[in-house]
């Protein structure tokens, strides 16, 4: 008897873990199948069982674990951690760039744009701090905003453009500065670039804008522009002004487009700030660089050689006021207009050169007096104090006859003219025999003096 009290004894001892099925507590199952008989064993790690009388445990699922045997329950991973498969007696850790938040979990989540974690058995996110970004999912860090960019914000997946007129010199920026007066900048720029010459920005963090039209710069960096001079003018963005043209002109600074002269005025060079009237006997369209003689009109002027009141050939002067020559004859013409002389004025013919006797010389002190008479086709001009007298006849031929009395030399001359010009309108009519008059000019005439 006390042998087999002893033999009972030892095999508790030598098999503690062990109990008939029975008797197999939670934690515990029969290893022989069956129940009421064989010893009760422990659950190993990874499984379970929470009944009594279990001839098998059951594995823990995915999420949970156990570590020892004689495990009745499974328990959750931890934040941080997780296991994807069955029966296991661990958790795994989440790598960097995962995280879980709650316990129990199967699998780790990959932070989201704009978050990060660096460590392992994370149970959170952390956001990115202002000048950094991340665009992507499950990231151990944060990128660095680029130059010319910048964020203001926590947790974002992307960086911002500086705008136009302001820059981020460096990485990971949380603003950008302004430009400053005389320089600016594209969008997402390092930095700030002078206004090119034409421009200007006169405030910071704006865009450099063209000169106004009447204005230039030619200088880069300008945080103003300068107005065009008078007889000059410039379109928008202009890095200098441009003359304005011979026969137009600007009178007044800052002019955009420049003004034509008027009719009878010209500008004769580039750059004018105001036209010249045309001098007397000339005349000019709009716009002109010079003045044009008027031919015909009785007045030598500009290029005119002569100007017998007529634009007639063969009469001495031209029909484009230029001299008419003839063999033998040294050309020298001398209108005289009797409808321009009055009482007490001198009267005068001049010839190309007054040191040579024989030609007619000016006698600018007498007091004349004229009178007009026709009889028949003639028509006479007497001038009186200067004793000169002109004959025109019908047939066109004038003679000159005419005594200088003036100072103390007494000359007279008897000359042929080529042609003549008669005024009906300030005569009588030629056909009547006898008629006279006088105050107003009927006649002028060219005269030739011979070699």
């Amino acid at each position: 008897m006390i042998r087999k009290l002893f033999v009972i004894m030892t095999l508790f001892i030598l098999i503690p873990s062990f109990s008939y099925a029975a008797d197999c507590d939670p934690g515990r199952f029969s290893d022989d199948g069956t129940d009421g008989s064989g010893p009760c064993t422990l659950c190993p790690t990874g499984k379970f069982q929470s009944e009594s009388g279990a001839t098998v445990c059951e594995n823990c699922s995915a999420g949970k674990f156990t570590a020892s045997e004689g495990s009745s329950i499974c328990t959750d991973c931890n934040e941080g951690t997780y296991q994807d498969q069955e029966g296991q007696s661990s958790c795994l850790s989440c790598d960097p760039g995962q995280f879980t938040d709650t316990k129990g979990q199967t699998v780790c989540e990959d932070c989201a744009v704009g978050t990060f974690t660096a460590d392992s058995e994370s149970e959170s996110c952390t956001s990115c701090s202002v000048g950094r970004f991340q665009s992507q999912t499950g990231q151990t860090e944060c990128d660095l905003c680029s130059a010319g960019t910048y964020q203001d914000q926590t947790g974002s997946s992307v960086c911002v453009s500086c705008s136009a007129g302001t820059f981020a010199s460096s990485q990971g920026s949380s603003t950008c500065l302004d430009c400053s007066a005389g320089t600016s900048s594209s969008a997402g720029q390092n930095s700030c670039s002078e206004c090119a010459a034409g421009t200007f920005n006169n405030t910071a963090g704006e865009s450099c804008s063209n000169c106004d039209a009447g204005s230039f710069q030619d200088t880069a960096g300008s945080e103003s522009c300068d107005l065009c001079p008078v007889g000059t003018f410039s379109d928008q963005g202009a890095t200098a002004c441009t003359a304005c043209s011979a026969g137009t002109f600007a009178s007044s600074i800052g002019s955009s487009v420049c003004t034509s002269c008027a009719e009878d005025t010209f500008a004769a060079t580039a750059g004018a700030s105001s036209c010249t009237d045309c001098e007397s006997g000339t005349y000019s369209d709009e716009g002109s660089s010079s003045c044009t003689a008027l031919c015909g009109d009785g007045i030598v002027a500009g290029d005119e050689d002569c100007d017998d009141s007529n634009t007639d050939d063969l009469d001495g002067c031209s029909s484009e006021c230029l001299y008419e020559e003839e063999a033998g004859l040294a050309t020298y013409y001398t209108t005289i207009d009797f409808r321009n002389l009055q009482v007490g004025s001198s009267f005068a013919i001049t010839s190309p050169n007054t040191t040579v006797s024989s030609d007619v010389t000016r006698s600018s002190s007498c007091n004349c007096q004229w009178s007009v008479s026709s009889t028949g086709s003639t028509i006479t001009i007497s001038v009186t104090g200067c004793e000169a007298t002109i004959s025109v006849t019908g047939e066109g031929v004038a003679n000159l006859s005419l005594t200088e009395v003036c100072g103390s030399s007494i000359n007279e001359y008897n000359q042929t003219l080529l042609a003549t010009t008669t005024s009906s309108s300030d005569t009588t009519d030629t056909t009547t025999t006898s008629s006279s008059g006088s105050g107003s000019g009927t006649a002028s005439c060219s005269l030739r003096i011979p070699n």
